[in-house]
């Protein structure tokens, strides 16, 4: 290559650098005022071959800390903390020392500092022991503590509960922190939310191992110690609670507590804070400190372990602590039993309305109502399902449009599986979805009619607050969502909105068709698609039944789009076509028999005719979310990026709290390279569905995105947790790809495979990770002719999907089809593949081929348009364009 090429190439992956700044300082340890040159080394220092010093950060109490950059890492910035001598010097407290590190290693969490690596260094004279960290952007509590600007409202609540979870953890893990105090705290307060840090975790000691051989005589630092330290008892974890206390005391009131004289007898005197009292936070956090700073370390322990069970951290980091939100009392199936049974007399008697006035008054359903909508409890009877599940999915679809008049409303659909027998189990459910409330429907059986109780309950899901029983004739099942729809609205107080009796009409009039279409519905609700072959059956009989049931007709279209995305078999898309079609004939105002056609012209890539049908369905209902959301979507995918942008919006507008809408959001800005406002939609996303793991598995892949390794497989782990999904596992072979661990990079990547082997990205990955192996490149020729296969079945059903084309091409380049590759690569240029990961693929593209001239020209483009370093070292090949010796090696 060129003397200027080099340069234009160094030129534009710096630019990628700069351009990931705040990624990168996201993967650091502190942004710390600088404290001049004085350490051990100065900048430009390797050390250990591997770690060039940046700068000096500051002198702590176990050693030096400085920034450095990891050539390892291909330039990934990091926090290095080289040991004092006198503990290097000392095999023992090396030894133990090194023990610490390793297993505080194993504790992950957001709020705690990760420790990444430890080492001997022998050069320069004398050897010397040092780990290496994140290195975070923002400042210390102690600094936050020392200014003039005081924490919010919101604020304190957050560090409370961040710092709850965190201690948590570490406790979980086994690992005493031993000198938690402000100048072990950081605060990041550059991203869209406050995150709390806490370092030093690794210098602990673990709680079921001897005193450790590092500090000697008492632990910890002055004012942060609990009384009985220094009357010789060992760290554990409630004195770890005690330093916790005073540093929220802190964080509360902006003071310390107030301190007593060591020669008061222990328990003699609690410490007694006018500043606390006044603190501006819920009651609760009051309380919880006071309790942390008590003398009776047992008191400590207990008060902790009922705030983290308040706190009740979600996978995203959100909990209901941080919103001041107290956990209920738990109640006994008796108390409950007791309870319900009652209700249910005065519901069936004759002054239920007088009832229905004072749980009015007794019991207010709370301002913002974030309610389940969950079919329980089951009933086991195969009659009552089908209309419990009718019941639902009308409620679901029908409430959601009251959203855009109550903005303290939402509502969550949820169907649950059979194994939820218990009101304990009930309650893991509705905490899952983020709700308040639970809005129940079972069954009940009647002689001559239908019946479905409708309850209200509490945030407990023990206590009834208000029900009522819908019911209809046995011969008139679809009369009952209709009935039902108007009982749910008066249950759950919405006002200002009038339930459409058309838009739940059930579309037949044949009851054996209709339970048929119900049985299908419900089928099309089970877990990983596992009901869709079941479903397209039950639909059939539905349409057999009553060949005039357009709204049978429409699901099953949208059924085999379902099977299509899975299997990504042509058939499948033209009976989808066929079933829109023949459903719009019977019934031309149908809105989702236009969209499915809709979706149908867009797989195929006729984007007139798909236009035409969505703006059908806009005219026929200009408020419906769903209709709106598709809308967004097709102009995503035809890169419309500020129509997409507004009609998000007005989507958010309608349903505020639809975590759907963010998480496509999210999609339309990862595809313009907007990472910070993608990761921001996808935590919205994750808030609104805390138990939804295609958010958390989206949120991992932003996180990838920007290098950040540990929060990455961090939140896919949560999702893969939540559903094995093969976006999780492949977003995990990518991060242990980067770090080197290529016996976990490649289990996450044939998992990924094995869980959906449709995907071609994930056989690229799956190669990609092979080729890091000895003798890879032929292990991995494979897999990449696995992926050009099912690309090339996909381009045949979509032949105008310009991404689509890119991407078989470099399939195809990929398995040595040169030829082939330039072919589909010509093909793009009439479809379209203008946005950045089409783009990031083409250079990949150009590299498998050798084409260095064309390979600089699209760096410098997806550079110029927000490409990060870290999407770059992902490219196997973009070796080929370092010039640096240090990073002429294989990507980490």
């Amino acid at each position: 290559m060129m003397i200027d090429q080099r340069q234009s190439v160094e030129e534009l992956l710096q630019a990628a650098r700069v351009r990931s700044g705040s990624a990168a300082a996201d993967s650091s340890m502190a942004t710390i005022t600088y404290a001049g040159p004085t350490g051990r080394f100065r900048p430009g220092d390797v050390i250990a071959r591997r770690f060039t010093v940046v700068r000096y950060i500051a002198r702590g109490g176990m050693g030096e800390v400085y920034e450095v950059q990891d050539a390892l890492l291909q330039g990934v910035h990091v926090a290095l903390k080289v040991i004092l001598p006198e503990i290097a010097g000392d095999v023992h407290a090396s030894r133990r020392f090194e023990q610490e590190v390793l297993l505080a290693r194993k504790v992950v969490h957001r709020n705690l500092c990760p420790i990444y690596d430890i080492a001997h260094c022998d050069e320069p004279a004398p050897p010397f022991l040092f780990f290496t960290m994140k290195l975070l952007e923002g400042e210390t509590l102690s600094s936050r503590l020392k200014g003039t600007r005081l924490f919010t409202r919101t604020e304190k609540q957050a560090i409370f509960a961040q710092m709850v979870s965190a201690v948590a953890a570490m406790h979980a893990a086994g690992v005493i922190h031993r000198d938690l105090k402000p100048n072990n705290v950081m605060l990041d307060e550059t991203g869209t939310e406050l995150c709390v840090s806490i370092m030093d975790f690794g210098l602990a000691r673990l709680g079921e191992s001897e005193a450790t051989m590092l500090t000697r005589g008492v632990a910890g630092t002055p004012g942060y110690m609990a009384r009985e330290l220094f009357y010789g008892a060992t760290p554990c974890e409630a004195t770890d609670l005690y330093a916790l206390g005073v540093l929220l005391h802190q964080v509360l009131t902006g003071v310390r507590p107030p301190e007593r004289p060591l020669a008061m007898a222990a328990g003699a005197g609690e410490v007694r804070s006018a500043a606390l009292e006044a603190a501006d936070v819920p009651q609760m956090y009051i309380h919880a400190v006071r309790e942390f700073l008590a003398d009776d370390p047992a008191r400590r322990c207990a008060a902790f372990e009922q705030v983290h069970a308040a706190n009740r951290t979600t996978p995203s980091g959100e909990s209901l602590l941080s919103h001041g939100v107290p956990q209920r009392r738990v109640m006994t199936r008796r108390q409950f039993a007791v309870s319900t049974g009652a209700a249910a007399c005065a519901a069936v008697g004759g002054v239920a309305w007088k009832w229905d006035r004072i749980d009015d008054m007794m019991h207010p359903l709370p301002a913002k109502r974030f309610v389940a909508l969950l079919d329980w409890p089951w009933t086991g009877d195969a009659k009552l399902e089908p209309s419990v599940a009718a019941v639902m999915g009308a409620i679901g679809a029908e409430l959601a449009r009251a959203e855009a008049f109550d903005h303290n409303l939402f509502v969550i659909p949820h169907h649950i599986g059979r194994d939820v027998s218990t009101p304990a189990q009930l309650n893991e459910v509705r905490e899952s979805l983020g709700a308040n409330l639970i809005l129940s429907a079972s069954g009940v059986p009647g002689p001559n009619e239908l019946r479905v109780l409708l309850r209200v309950l509490d945030a407990s899901a023990t206590r009834t607050l208000r029900q009522k029983m819908v019911s209809a004739p046995v011969e008139k099942p679809f009369a009952l969502p209709q009935k039902a729809v108007r009982v749910a609205a008066e249950l759950l107080n919405i006002r200002h909105y009038e339930p459409n009796d058309k838009r739940t009409q059930a579309g037949t009039s044949d009851p054996e068709a209709y339970a048929a279409f119900q049985s299908a519905e419900t089928a099309m609700k089970l877990d990983n698609d596992a009901g869709l072959d079941e479903a397209i059956g039950k639909y059939k009989q539905a349409i057999e039944l009553d060949p005039r049931f357009a709204l049978a007709q429409t699901k099953l279209s949208w059924a085999y789009l379902r099977s299509y995305g899975l299997n990504g078999e042509g058939a499948a898309l033209e009976l989808a076509r066929a079933n829109c079609q023949a459903a719009i004939r019977t019934d031309p105002n149908l809105v989702q028999a236009h969209l499915g056609l809709a979706s149908v012209y867009q797989q195929t890539g006729n984007s007139t005719e798909a236009t035409r049908e969505i703006s059908k369905a806009l005219s026929l209902d200009p408020a419906n979310p769903h209709t709106l959301l598709y809308q967004a979507k097709f102009y995503t995918a035809n890169e419309q990026w500020d129509k997409a942008d507004s009609t998000f919006k007005r989507v958010l507008d309608i349903r505020p709290n639809y975590w759907l809408a963010y998480n496509e959001l999210g999609m339309n800005y990862s595809k313009q390279g907007k990472y910070e406002d993608s990761l921001t939609q996808f935590r919205a996303a994750s808030m609104a569905a805390p138990r939804n793991a295609l958010a958390l598995a989206n949120i991992g892949q932003v996180y990838l995105q920007l290098g950040r390794w540990t929060d990455a497989i961090q939140s896919l782990t949560a999702s893969y947790s939540l559903r094995a999904n093969d976006e999780a596992a492949i977003g995990q072979a990518l991060a242990f790809r980067m770090l080197g661990d290529m016996p976990k990079a490649i289990a996450s990547a044939e998992d990924a495979v094995k869980l959906n082997p449709t995907v071609p990205e994930d056989w690229i990955e799956l190669g990609d990770c092979y080729l890091r192996m000895r003798d890879g490149a032929k292990r991995a020729l494979l897999p990449y002719a696995r992926a050009r296969d099912i690309q090339l079945e996909r381009v045949r059903n979509e032949p105008k999907n310009g991404p689509a084309w890119m991407l078989l091409s470099l399939c195809q380049a990929l398995a040595h089809d040169t030829p082939a590759a330039e072919s589909s690569m010509r093909k793009t240029g009439s479809f379209g593949a203008n946005d950045l990961e089409s783009q990031l693929v083409k250079l990949r593209i150009f590299l498998v081929m050798h084409r260095l001239e064309e390979s600089i020209t699209t760096l410098s483009e997806v550079t110029a348009r927000g490409a990060t370093v870290f999407q770059l070292q992902a490219i196997p090949e973009i070796t080929q364009l370092r010039t640096v010796p240090e990073l002429r090696t294989s990507n980490p």
